[in-house]
């Protein structure tokens, strides 16, 4: 019987646990078939919620039957939205009901197990990525955890760059609250690991973030796409985050090193081989760290309290100097406050002191090309939010030199800045012989809107409209501005009264105007007045003018050209005075302050030729020698030449000078000077037959044979130089050819 009743307990248990398997077996494919209708028939629905908070269309795919404690979901996407075209993209999903989580989160917990994950991120032209909508009602209380146990693709297609990432991440829809962990796999061997919580609607977290050897060029597409930027380094270290309700803290500390960024348009850069930010104690530091930008050097340390409730304030201390200058340069302590306030950063108003020592300007004209010189010195501030912020600096300089003009002055004022950029100049001359000063009003970009400088009632006033400025002068007076005269570029002073007009722009560089010059003294160089009138455009230049003499006559030129390219130049002289002719001549090599000395053998001379005229000529120039013999025997000599006195002569001089060619290494003169030389009060003594004397050179400048004339010379001239006798008189000449090489005359030939 025992055995009986065991046996039909077997049975019974056996057709239980049969019927069991059947009904589960009957439930399982019953509901997966009911799930599929239902999924299948609310899919669009539910896509379309989904989408709207995204801002991208989702698709969902087909239902691939169910799995334990959820269900199998095909390939789906999410596709390129309206305001952005990333986008993603699933080869399965598997969505799951997590009982545990559920009960101790005291809500639903669904699990997202997304497969063969692509995320492929396309910026817009604001650098946006992925641009969410708005959902019609408030989430859900509901829980997701995100679970990547394969690494997803994360792909940003215009810099062609490609991460992975793996997450365990919990998200509580209604509280905007998430807590767990990211890493992601960079290029390189680089990592960058995220554990924490916190929210993604206020400031409020507990994070820890580690970089393990992130090289920044893995990240050189999106800062090249971005901001047209290439940078190199590599990040490290380990940094624990906290902040709540306006309290803050953190503990450990990030190194930067080898860092370099460089726009792909400029050739500077900014680099440091070491830069450290730590957190501890109650301060973020920023230990002293050492950046250069090109020329310049900067030192930079600062610290930020982090001890006060919501009351934030970063402290900076930097030195700017210039690389190989011994000069301490531009000194600022800068400090900003700030607060979050509504998940805002908020900035306080900012403010930083700034003071340069006699800084000297020459070397920054060096290293950028500029011709720049003199000692500057600034004190002042800057205030203000960052969106208004005002300079008020007072400026100083000494002996301020642009180009070749310089001033040997002391000059001070005010540099006043307005709120959004620009600002005003205003500055005077100090302790100066001839009193001035300028004004200037400055664009946002910090170019000149327009500019005034003033000096003993006469002014120069610039003014800019678009990219065009035009410029006039009145009466201004250049008594003690100095030019810089070629070769040595030694500063003399001049003198003079400028009138004109004009315009010029800078890109592409345009010069167009007039001038004039009353009274122009340059050294012993004077006239009574100088007209220009000239324009330069696309290597193009004209240039045509008048020179009026203190005495009398015009001299009147004209040139026109392109750079490094043609040339032809014509100058034509009215009746010019032999005394201001012979005065300019002497003054020339005065205005050159170091002219060569004449160097070499006489061998170098080549052959020299002079046959005579006749007996006559040569019996006189015979006489001329022998005289000239007898008064340097009986009156020797003290020096090599005798001084040549501009007032000695007298009389007027016509000329036509032309100079053309296809460079500046081959050009072809013409010159012809005429007119009546006398000594002064020999007018009457001497008989010019009615022929005024004739000088003719006619060939090229650099290289060739050319011919030359010297006609109807009265002999009486030659006293002014050397001793000749009372009897020789009447008038003499030469011509013949030359042959000039490169380096100078070789041959010469004349009768």
């Amino acid at each position: 019987m025992g055995v009986r009743i065991k046996s039909l307990k077997v049975v019974r248990w056996g057709f239980a646990g049969t019927l069991a398997l059947i009904g589960g077996y009957l439930v399982w494919v019953g509901s997966d078939r009911f799930l599929a209708r239902v999924i299948d028939r609310y899919r669009p629905e539910l896509a379309e919620k989904l989408s709207k908070p995204l801002g991208h269309p989702v698709v969902i795919g087909p239902y691939q039957g169910l799995r334990p404690w959820g269900i199998a979901i095909g390939p789906s996407e999410v596709s390129p939205g309206l305001k952005d075209d990333s986008s993603a993209t699933f080869s399965a999903l598997t969505v799951k009901f997590a009982p545990f989580a559920s009960l101790f989160n005291l809500r639903p917990v669904l699990v997202l197990s997304p497969e063969g994950t692509t995320i492929n991120l396309h910026a817009n032209q604001d650098g946006s990525y992925w641009v969410p909508g708005i959902a019609d009602s408030a989430p859900p209380r509901l829980g997701i955890f995100l679970k990547l146990s394969k690494p997803a693709k994360l792909l940003f297609k215009q810099s062609k760059i490609e991460l992975a990432a793996k997450s365990k991440t919990l998200f509580f829809l209604r509280e905007k609250r998430v807590g767990g962990n990211l890493q992601v796999a960079l290029p390189k061997n680089g990592r960058i690991f995220f554990k924490g919580k916190g929210h993604w609607d206020r400031l409020s977290l507990n994070i820890r973030t580690s970089f393990e050897e992130v090289d920044l060029e893995s990240f050189k597409g999106i800062f090249k796409e971005k901001y047209d930027l290439k940078i190199h380094g590599q990040v490290n270290g380990d940094l624990q985050l906290f902040a709540n309700n306006g309290l803050f803290d953190c503990q450990g500390g990030i190194t930067l090193g080898n860092f370099l960024i460089q726009g792909t348009a400029d050739r500077n850069s900014l680099s440091s081989k070491e830069a450290i930010l730590n957190c501890r104690n109650d301060f973020v530091e920023l230990p002293l760290s050492n950046w250069k930008f090109g020329p310049w050097i900067a030192s930079i340390n600062g610290q930020i309290p982090i001890s006060t409730k919501n009351n934030f304030q970063v402290g900076l201390n930097s030195s700017v100097r210039l690389e190989g200058v011994d000069n301490q340069g531009l000194i600022v302590e800068a400090r900003l406050p700030f607060r979050f306030s509504d998940s805002q950063l908020t900035l306080g108003d900012f403010f930083a002191d700034l003071k340069l020592k006699s800084f000297p300007l020459a070397p920054i004209g060096s290293v950028y090309g500029a011709s720049i010189a003199g000692t500057l010195s600034a004190t002042g501030n800057v205030t203000g939010p960052f969106t208004a912020l005002k300079t008020n600096l007072a400026l100083g300089i000494l002996n301020p030199q642009f180009s070749g003009l310089r001033l040997q002055e002391e000059w001070r004022g005010t540099l006043l800045g307005s709120p959004g950029g620009g600002g005003r100049i205003e500055m005077a001359s100090v302790g100066a012989s001839v009193p001035g000063n300028l004004e200037a009003n400055l664009s946002t970009a910090w170019q000149p809107n327009d500019f005034n400088i003033n000096r003993l009632g006469g002014q120069i006033s610039l003014k800019r409209k678009e990219d065009i400025y035009s410029w006039e002068a009145k009466d201004f007076r250049l008594d003690r501005v100095e030019v810089a005269i070629p070769p040595e570029n030694s500063f003399k002073r001049i003198f003079g009264q400028l009138s004109g007009k004009g315009i010029f722009a800078t890109n592409p560089l345009l010069v167009d105007g007039e001038l004039t010059m009353r009274y122009p003294r340059l050294m012993g160089l004077r006239l009574k007045e100088t007209q220009l009138q000239g324009k330069y455009f696309d290597s193009d230049f004209r240039v045509k003018g008048d020179i009026y003499p203190p005495d009398k006559g015009k001299v009147s030129f004209f040139v026109q050209g392109n750079v490094g390219g043609a040339l032809k130049a014509r100058t034509d002289a009215f009746g010019v005075s032999a005394k201001w002719i012979t005065d300019s001549a002497l003054q020339l090599p005065k205005i050159s302050v170091k002219a060569t000395s004449a160097s070499g053998n006489a061998s170098d001379l080549g052959t020299f030729f002079v046959k005579t005229f006749g007996t006559s000529l040569d019996g006189r120039l015979s006489a001329l020698a022998q005289t000239q013999a007898s008064l340097i025997r009986e009156f020797p000599v003290k020096s090599n030449y005798r001084q040549i006195n501009p007032n000695d002569f007298q009389g007027e001089v016509d000329a036509v000078i032309e100079l053309e060619g296809p460079s500046l290494n081959d050009l072809y003169l013409d010159l012809k000077l005429s007119g009546q030389l006398w000594p002064k009060g020999r007018r009457n003594k001497i008989d010019f037959q009615g022929k005024p004397f004739v000088a003719t050179i006619s060939g090229p400048l650099q290289g060739g044979i050319g011919k030359f004339s010297l006609l109807n010379i009265p002999f009486s001239l030659l006293s002014l130089v050397t001793p000749i006798p009372s009897s020789l008189s009447g008038m003499f000449g030469l011509s013949g050819n030359y042959r000039r090489s490169k380096k100078g005359f070789s041959e010469v030939q004349a009768e």
